[in-house]
Protein backbone atom coordinates (compact mmCIF):
# COMPACT_ATOMS: atom_id res chain seq x y z
CA UNK A 1 0.00 0.00 0.00
CA UNK A 2 1.44 3.44 -0.75
CA UNK A 3 -0.38 6.49 0.39
CA UNK A 4 -0.97 9.92 2.86
CA UNK A 5 -2.43 10.74 5.80
CA UNK A 6 -4.82 13.47 5.82
CA UNK A 7 -7.28 14.94 8.21
CA UNK A 8 -10.25 15.83 5.62
CA UNK A 9 -10.82 13.60 1.98
CA UNK A 10 -10.90 15.61 -1.24
CA UNK A 11 -14.11 14.39 -2.64
CA UNK A 12 -13.68 14.49 -6.24
CA UNK A 13 -13.76 12.44 -9.15
CA UNK A 14 -9.84 12.00 -9.22
CA UNK A 15 -9.70 9.92 -6.41
CA UNK A 16 -12.16 6.93 -8.23
CA UNK A 17 -10.40 7.92 -11.64
CA UNK A 18 -7.16 6.69 -10.37
CA UNK A 19 -8.11 3.88 -7.83
CA UNK A 20 -7.66 5.59 -4.44
CA UNK A 21 -9.20 4.54 -1.79
CA UNK A 22 -10.06 6.36 1.47
CA UNK A 23 -9.62 3.95 4.94
CA UNK A 24 -10.88 6.00 8.45
CA UNK A 25 -8.31 6.28 11.40
CA UNK A 26 -8.89 5.99 14.78
CA UNK A 27 -8.12 9.27 15.41
CA UNK A 28 -10.60 10.79 13.22
CA UNK A 29 -8.00 11.66 9.94
CA UNK A 30 -8.07 9.65 7.03
CA UNK A 31 -5.30 7.87 4.64
CA UNK A 32 -5.49 7.82 1.04
CA UNK A 33 -3.98 4.83 -0.45
CA UNK A 34 -3.07 3.11 -3.80
CA UNK A 35 -2.46 -0.71 -4.10
CA UNK A 36 0.95 -1.25 -5.33
CA UNK A 37 2.51 -4.40 -6.08
CA UNK A 38 6.03 -5.10 -4.44
CA UNK A 39 7.43 -7.19 -2.08
CA UNK A 40 5.27 -10.26 -3.93
CA UNK A 41 7.05 -10.12 -6.98
CA UNK A 42 10.52 -10.39 -4.70
CA UNK A 43 8.64 -13.12 -2.96
CA UNK A 44 7.63 -14.76 -5.92
CA UNK A 45 11.25 -14.65 -7.44
CA UNK A 46 12.61 -16.41 -4.39
CA UNK A 47 9.95 -19.01 -5.12
CA UNK A 48 10.93 -19.52 -8.32
CA UNK A 49 14.74 -19.69 -7.47
CA UNK A 50 13.89 -22.50 -5.01
CA UNK A 51 15.26 -20.37 -1.81
CA UNK A 52 14.40 -20.47 1.14
CA UNK A 53 12.81 -17.00 2.40
CA UNK A 54 15.91 -15.49 4.77
CA UNK A 55 17.87 -12.71 5.08
CA UNK A 56 20.35 -14.42 3.49
CA UNK A 57 18.62 -14.77 0.51
CA UNK A 58 17.41 -11.23 0.75
CA UNK A 59 21.18 -10.23 1.02
CA UNK A 60 22.37 -12.29 -2.32
CA UNK A 61 19.35 -10.89 -4.29
CA UNK A 62 20.15 -7.66 -3.68
CA UNK A 63 23.25 -8.13 -4.57
CA UNK A 64 22.53 -9.78 -7.57
CA UNK A 65 20.11 -6.58 -8.79
CA UNK A 66 22.58 -4.28 -7.58
CA UNK A 67 25.32 -5.87 -9.78
CA UNK A 68 22.73 -5.32 -12.49
CA UNK A 69 22.61 -3.12 -15.45
CA UNK A 70 20.30 -0.29 -14.54
CA UNK A 71 17.17 0.14 -16.29
CA UNK A 72 17.48 -2.84 -18.87
CA UNK A 73 13.83 -2.58 -19.18
CA UNK A 74 10.33 -1.03 -17.94
CA UNK A 75 7.25 -3.34 -16.49
CA UNK A 76 3.83 -2.55 -15.17
CA UNK A 77 4.63 -4.18 -11.69
CA UNK A 78 0.57 -4.27 -11.37
CA UNK A 79 -0.29 -6.07 -14.44
CA UNK A 80 -2.42 -9.01 -13.37
CA UNK A 81 -0.03 -11.50 -15.22
CA UNK A 82 2.32 -10.90 -11.79
CA UNK A 83 -0.09 -11.64 -9.41
CA UNK A 84 -0.01 -15.39 -8.69
CA UNK A 85 2.22 -17.05 -11.67
CA UNK A 86 3.15 -20.21 -11.33
CA UNK A 87 6.91 -18.87 -12.06
CA UNK A 88 7.44 -15.27 -11.37
CA UNK A 89 10.79 -14.88 -12.83
CA UNK A 90 9.03 -16.24 -16.43
CA UNK A 91 5.79 -13.89 -15.64
CA UNK A 92 8.45 -11.08 -15.49
CA UNK A 93 10.52 -11.64 -18.73
CA UNK A 94 7.23 -11.77 -20.20
CA UNK A 95 5.77 -8.67 -19.21
CA UNK A 96 9.17 -6.89 -20.13
CA UNK A 97 8.87 -7.98 -23.70
CA UNK A 98 5.02 -7.05 -23.52
CA UNK A 99 5.78 -3.50 -21.72
CA UNK A 100 9.17 -2.97 -23.52
CA UNK A 101 9.81 -5.21 -26.18
CA UNK A 102 13.09 -6.05 -24.35
CA UNK A 103 14.20 -9.84 -23.18
CA UNK A 104 15.67 -10.20 -20.38
CA UNK A 105 18.35 -12.85 -20.22
CA UNK A 106 19.49 -12.92 -16.77
CA UNK A 107 18.03 -13.23 -12.96
CA UNK A 108 19.98 -10.57 -12.03
CA UNK A 109 18.02 -8.24 -14.96
CA UNK A 110 14.77 -9.42 -13.33
CA UNK A 111 15.55 -8.66 -9.83
CA UNK A 112 16.49 -5.64 -10.86
CA UNK A 113 13.88 -4.75 -12.77
CA UNK A 114 11.37 -5.76 -10.46
CA UNK A 115 12.66 -3.51 -8.06
CA UNK A 116 12.72 -0.64 -10.18
CA UNK A 117 9.27 -0.84 -11.56
CA UNK A 118 8.15 -0.91 -7.47
CA UNK A 119 10.35 2.64 -6.69
CA UNK A 120 8.78 3.95 -10.60
CA UNK A 121 4.91 3.25 -9.53
CA UNK A 122 5.44 4.58 -5.96
CA UNK A 123 6.69 8.05 -7.39
CA UNK A 124 3.73 7.69 -9.65
CA UNK A 125 1.02 6.97 -6.77
CA UNK A 126 3.51 9.78 -4.97
CA UNK A 127 2.79 12.51 -8.03
CA UNK A 128 -0.91 11.75 -8.34
CA UNK A 129 -1.67 11.70 -4.48
CA UNK A 130 0.50 15.21 -4.70
CA UNK A 131 -1.19 16.92 -7.00
CA UNK A 132 -4.94 15.39 -5.64
CA UNK A 133 -4.40 16.44 -2.49
CA UNK A 134 -2.06 19.63 -3.23
CA UNK A 135 0.42 18.21 -0.66
CA UNK A 136 4.35 18.78 -1.80
CA UNK A 137 5.35 15.74 0.62
CA UNK A 138 9.17 15.66 2.33
CA UNK A 139 9.60 11.92 2.87
CA UNK A 140 8.45 8.57 2.80
CA UNK A 141 8.24 6.24 5.92
CA UNK A 142 8.25 2.50 4.61
CA UNK A 143 7.06 -0.17 6.88
CA UNK A 144 7.14 -3.73 6.94
CA UNK A 145 9.02 -6.55 4.68
CA UNK A 146 10.19 -3.69 2.36
CA UNK A 147 12.31 -2.64 4.51
CA UNK A 148 14.57 -5.69 4.11
CA UNK A 149 15.55 -4.40 0.99
CA UNK A 150 18.17 -1.46 1.32
CA UNK A 151 18.66 -1.50 -2.56
CA UNK A 152 14.54 -0.91 -2.85
CA UNK A 153 14.50 1.75 -0.11
CA UNK A 154 17.01 3.33 -1.85
CA UNK A 155 15.60 3.31 -5.39
CA UNK A 156 12.52 4.72 -4.04
CA UNK A 157 14.69 7.72 -2.66
CA UNK A 158 15.62 8.36 -6.05
CA UNK A 159 13.39 7.85 -8.23
CA UNK A 160 10.72 10.25 -5.63
CA UNK A 161 13.97 12.63 -4.71
CA UNK A 162 12.55 11.94 -1.19
CA UNK A 163 14.29 11.32 1.79
CA UNK A 164 13.01 7.31 3.05
CA UNK A 165 12.72 6.20 6.69
CA UNK A 166 12.56 2.77 7.03
CA UNK A 167 10.80 0.47 10.04
CA UNK A 168 9.48 -1.14 11.82
CA UNK A 169 9.92 -4.02 9.98
CA UNK A 170 6.52 -5.36 11.78
CA UNK A 171 4.43 -2.73 10.73
CA UNK A 172 1.21 -4.24 11.29
CA UNK A 173 2.00 -5.72 14.89
CA UNK A 174 3.06 -2.52 15.88
CA UNK A 175 0.30 -0.96 14.04
CA UNK A 176 -2.12 -3.46 16.19
CA UNK A 177 -0.07 -2.45 19.48
CA UNK A 178 -0.71 1.06 18.61
CA UNK A 179 -4.35 1.11 18.26
CA UNK A 180 -4.95 -0.86 21.60
CA UNK A 181 -2.97 1.10 23.50
CA UNK A 182 -4.80 4.50 22.10
CA UNK A 183 -8.58 2.40 22.76
CA UNK A 184 -6.74 1.54 26.68
CA UNK A 185 -6.25 5.67 26.25
CA UNK A 186 -2.85 4.53 27.59
CA UNK A 187 -1.26 7.02 24.92
CA UNK A 188 -3.57 10.70 24.03
CA UNK A 189 -3.14 10.43 20.34
CA UNK A 190 -1.28 9.23 17.78
CA UNK A 191 1.60 11.85 17.86
CA UNK A 192 2.31 10.41 21.12
CA UNK A 193 1.73 6.80 19.81
CA UNK A 194 3.81 7.68 16.93
CA UNK A 195 6.55 9.21 19.23
CA UNK A 196 6.52 5.93 21.47
CA UNK A 197 7.53 3.56 18.37
CA UNK A 198 10.42 6.11 17.31
CA UNK A 199 11.51 5.53 20.55
CA UNK A 200 11.16 1.95 20.52
CA UNK A 201 12.88 1.03 17.38
CA UNK A 202 15.62 1.73 15.29
CA UNK A 203 15.44 3.17 12.23
CA UNK A 204 17.37 3.64 8.66
CA UNK A 205 17.21 7.05 6.41
CA UNK A 206 18.06 6.89 2.67
CA UNK A 207 19.10 10.15 0.93
CA UNK A 208 18.04 10.39 -2.64
CA UNK A 209 21.68 9.82 -4.80
CA UNK A 210 20.52 9.74 -8.01
CA UNK A 211 17.22 10.98 -8.67
CA UNK A 212 18.05 13.49 -12.29
CA UNK A 213 19.13 10.05 -13.64
CA UNK A 214 15.96 8.32 -12.09
CA UNK A 215 13.45 11.51 -13.40
CA UNK A 216 14.76 11.18 -17.00
CA UNK A 217 14.34 7.50 -16.95
CA UNK A 218 10.53 7.56 -15.38
CA UNK A 219 9.92 9.91 -18.16
CA UNK A 220 10.54 6.90 -20.46
CA UNK A 221 8.93 4.48 -17.94
CA UNK A 222 5.52 6.63 -18.30
CA UNK A 223 6.03 6.66 -22.00
CA UNK A 224 6.22 2.63 -22.45
CA UNK A 225 2.86 2.44 -20.06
Amino acid sequence: MTGAIVNEVPYNEELMENNLAAEGCLDGSFRILANVTGMWLIQGIIKSLNLPDNSDTYQKITEMAQNAKPFSSYINVDDPSLQNPQDMIQAIIQQSIKDNDTVLNETSQVIRTALEGIAFKVNEVKEKLSKILEIEFKRIHVVGGGTRNELLCQFIADATGLTVLTGPIEGTAVGNLVSQLYALELVKNFEEARDLIKRSFEFQCFKPKEHDIWKEAFISFQKKK
